[in-house]
């Protein structure tokens, strides 16, 4: 089989699978030469499969597997590129006359999700491999008309109970085929659908999306993601979301212990867009406010961000307090559960032992059983050891930190939290050693 050259139409996912051969290639310190050698391909036909200018044999691509050892990714990946090449040529001839079938409509969503498998299978995804996947959200190529938008919203919400109940990227390769999936009825004026609807909906994704890599510590995809649903989020003219998805970002970046004005800058965005019109995103960057200051000790500052977030609460419609703690991970809510979250956060970090038992109580009386797990009791040790009940906060945050599937950034940093609230004398105590090596942030 010969190399075969790829027109322009689909040209980004031959990119995309070149991006892998070079990245293989440079992690074994291999020039092109010197893998042309090896392959007895020539150097500059390999630099055309690399730039993704052409489609390289199949058995050229098993040879490159086995030269670079990706242990059968690279064919696997090769697989599936094909398959999403084939049906792009198919839908490319029949657009715009003829719809597509819904075995086509199945075949591109498996697709879509073995192309995300097959993404995850490797340590380090390549420079550029997420802007591919989230730019196919604005430039889709095919499109089906057999959703109505309610569905979609329950697919958000459906999206925001299960962010709850599963670890960190679990959910991403599911996000990346709906996501898809939206990109292509946002270009299909058969439809019917509001723009503006879809537009909500993808932006309420791709923050869900953002807000896993966050979990997981994949910075860079998730400031990626952050990006585009800051911008659909905008494109949709629905403030409330535009204003939600900074705080939500500005809320991880906190967690992150990102630098200040970084995330004061996101705050002051959100906050300037919201006119001080009660909303959830005004809630949100509220919230993110009264923490950040409290972390730095401004205590004046965190009371202050503190009321004006109870006060904004209160002057919230019904239907944003009573959706309940799922649509607060979509924006869709800020129930009461999480003003007293905040308050527990704000002063548990500004040692006031007294007002942070208090509201961790309330918080873990109103939040659904299911939820109000190792955060909450995180910050718990952390009012206990403020409070000088070391022997058993310790091992109570010992306990939680090695139960749990996986240290997020905020579970992370709270636990930095309690190790610096140790006192000096008691620093060398074998529960605040391991404590202290899980602190660690998760590296990007």
């Amino acid at each position: 089989m010969t190399e075969t050259e790829i027109s322009p139409e689909v040209s980004d996912i031959w990119e995309l699978f070149g991006r892998h051969i070079r990245h293989a290639r440079n992690a074994k310190d291999l020039s092109l030469r010197q893998l042309s050698g090896v392959l007895s391909w020539h150097f500059s036909l390999i630099g055309k499969w690399e730039r993704g200018i052409n489609r390289p044999p199949a058995e050229a691509v098993e040879r490159l597997d086995r030269t670079l050892e990706m242990d059968g990714r690279l064919v696997s990946l090769y697989a599936v590129v094909v398959e999403l090449d084939q049906f792009r040529r198919r839908m490319l001839k029949i657009r715009p006359s003829a719809s597509v079938r819904n075995e086509d409509d199945d075949m591109d969503r498996r697709a879509a999700l073995r192309l995300m498998s097959a993404l995850s299978a490797g340590v380090t995804v390549p420079v550029g491999t997420l802007e591919t996947i989230l730019g196919s959200v604005e430039r889709s190529f095919d499109l089906r008309d057999d959703h109505h938008i309610d569905d979609w919203h329950r697919t958000v919400q459906t999206y925001g109970q299960l962010y709850y109940a599963q670890p960190p990227n679990a959910l991403i390769p599911d996000l990346t085929a709906d996501l898809l999936e939206v990109g292509r009825l946002l270009q299909d004026p058969r439809t019917g659908l509001p723009r503006n609807e879809l537009l909500r909906v993808g932006s309420q994704l791709t923050a869900l999306m953002a807000t896993d890599f966050n979990d997981a510590g994949n910075r860079r995809s998730a400031r990626l993601a952050w990006q585009t649903a800051r911008r659909t989020a905008d494109a949709s003219a629905d403030r409330n979301l535009a204003v939600w998805v900074r705080a939500r970002e500005a809320d991880c970046l906190f967690w992150q212990d990102q630098p200040q004005s970084m995330i004061a800058a996101l705050l002051d965005d959100a906050l300037a867009q919201s006119h001080a019109t009660p909303s959830t995103g005004h809630a949100m960057a509220l919230e993110v406010r009264a923490k950040l200051a409290a972390l730095d000790g401004r205590s004046a500052d965190a009371i202050a961000a503190l009321n004006e977030l109870t006060d904004t609460y209160e002057r919230l419609p019904d239907h944003a307090t009573t959706a309940g703690a799922i649509g607060s991970s979509v924006g869709t809510s800020y129930p009461e559960a999480s003003v007293h979250r905040s308050a527990a956060y704000v002063y548990a970090f500004l040692a006031d032992t007294k007002k942070s038992s208090a509201a961790i109580d309330r918080a873990i009386a109103t939040y659904p059983s299911n939820l109000a797990g190792g955060n909450l009791r995180l910050i718990q040790a952390l009012s206990a050891v403020h409070g000088g009940d070391l022997t058993h906060a310790l091992l109570d945050a010992l306990r939680i930190a090695e139960g749990v599937r996986q240290l997020t950034p905020m579970r992370q940093l709270i636990i930095r939290r309690i190790v610096d609230a140790v006192p000096r004398e008691s620093a060398n105590l074998p529960t605040v050693r391991e404590l202290r090596a899980l602190a660690h942030p998760v590296s990007a």
